[in-house]
């Protein structure tokens, strides 16, 4: 989703050039095209913490399909993973937890065990630190959702 803003950016850019005089459209593309790379570290410092990590969720209830607000809550926690691992083989903890109507998370627990107490408790942490999340769905009916969130160090 960010790649079409960007797009949209250098459209919106493009359009204020002809108003400009030619010499500003020669130097404004280098002035972009170097402040194109910094926007794009900024974004992708959050892949680079799980450029060694994924993450992926599953939730109770065959009434919830909504995939925005499963995107929302993956990043939300993603972003707050900092995972302390470094190179060693695959492993993965699935943290459990609810999200009350209002978004609060609530009974955060440690559903299966990565085999190290770092990864666990890391990924305990990044869950805590995401309360709260936004609010469920109007459309969902029930006062709470079970979320399994599997954080997964992929050895790199």
């Amino acid at each position: 989703e960010s790649k079409p803003i960007v797009e949209q950016e250098k459209e919106t850019e493009k359009k204020e050039k002809p108003e400009k005089p030619k010499p500003h459209i020669q130097t404004k593309p280098k002035r972009q095209s170097s402040q194109k790379p910094k926007p794009k570290p900024k974004r992708s410092q959050p892949r680079k913490t799980l450029s060694y990590g994924k993450a992926s969720v599953q939730v109770d209830g065959k009434n919830f399909n909504d995939d925005f607000y499963l995107n929302l809550i993956i990043t939300k926690i993603a972003n707050n993973w900092l995972n302390p691992l470094r190179g060693g083989g695959k492993m993965a903890a699935v943290i459990y937890f609810r999200i009350q109507k209002d978004g609060t998370i609530t009974e955060v627990r440690i559903e299966k065990k990565s085999g190290n107490s770092l990864l666990d408790q890391s990924a305990l942490r990044a869950v805590m630190a995401s309360s709260p999340l936004p609010p469920l769905p109007e459309s969902y009916t029930s006062d709470f959702i079970g979320v399994h969130f599997e954080f997964e160090h992929t050895g790199r």
